[in-house]
């Protein structure tokens, strides 16, 4: 029977289905996983279970637990969406433009 993990990848949003591999995760361990955009951080959001699947969905891995590094890249990235955030909506002002981001 294959196992499950669910993994957040930000405090509200939505929790997808991983498989944890041999890592013994806990909810709230950091972890980077292989997603469709990528390598992604992520927080578990709900403990490993094991669970009969449909046989043709196919699980993406976790690919290790987040180290110091991670992490810090993580948080970069998040202050720079947030500057763009605000960037963008400078320009936006400036040019008169009917968007919103």
């Amino acid at each position: 029977m294959p196992r499950i993990v669910g993994i957040a990848f930000n405090k509200k949003g939505r929790v997808y289905n991983f498989d944890p591999v041999d890592f013994g995760l806990q909810i709230n361990d950091t972890v980077i996983v292989e997603t469709e955009k990528g390598q992604q951080f992520g927080t578990v959001a709900t403990a490993v279970v094991d669970e009969s699947l449909n046989k043709n969905m196919e699980l993406k891995n976790v690919i290790r637990i987040a180290n110091k590094n991670d992490y810090k890249k993580h948080m970069k990235n998040m202050s720079d969406v947030d500057k763009a955030v605000i960037k963008c909506n400078e320009l936006i002002e400036q040019y008169g433009l009917e968007m919103k981001i």
